[in-house]
């Protein structure tokens, strides 16, 4: 049994000292061949972007101004002959830009003016698509054939072009509406 172990142990030192040639490997290099790379610049391309159009002191849209934004790109949505609202400016109020739109009932029936009040209105007032809920109309019910004037329209209005819509039963209408 000692001989056993004393060559065991023999073999053991002897791979321990020559090692068992795994660590042997001989390196073969690897070519990489490259492949030329050809750098091609890209097109320019110039987009010419036309600066909007700047409408002249307060209030609505000409139809020539309209033209001319649409021609533009701009604006596209007006309604230049609206029949639900046909007024709409804009002026300074204790330093903010608060719009003033006139709203005709030309349907049949009575129409209810969407406010903070009477959530259950269909007609809803927006600037630059934020709903106002206190645009200052006076009244919750426009009967057929009357008109209104709602002068605090404030939210969502912002210098230079606004997009005013007034939203009913028998339709949206808008309107740009410059503020200084």
């Amino acid at each position: 049994m000692k001989k056993i172990i004393t060559i065991i142990t023999l073999l053991i030192l002897t791979l321990g000292l020559v090692g068992c040639g795994a660590d042997k490997v001989e390196e073969t290099p690897v070519e990489v061949e490259e492949t030329p790379v050809e750098v091609v610049e890209a097109p320019v391309v110039e987009e010419v972007i036309e600066a909007p159009v700047v409408l002249e002191g307060e209030g609505d849209v000409t139809e020539e101004a309209a033209d001319e934004m649409m021609d533009a790109g701009l604006a596209a949505d007006v309604t230049l002959d609206a029949q639900e609202f046909d007024e709409a400016t804009c002026k300074k109020v204790d330093g903010k830009n608060v719009i003033s739109v006139k709203v005709t009932n030309s349907g049949e029936e009575a129409l209810e003016i969407y406010a903070k009040g009477h959530p259950k209105g269909k007609v809803r007032i927006t600037v630059n698509a934020v709903v106002n809920i206190e645009p200052g109309c006076g009244v919750e019910e426009l009967a057929a054939g009357e008109s209104v004037v709602c002068e605090n329209i404030f939210n969502g209005v912002q210098s230079g072009e606004n997009r005013v819509n007034i939203a009913t039963p028998m339709g949206t209408e808008a309107k740009i509406v410059m503020c200084p």
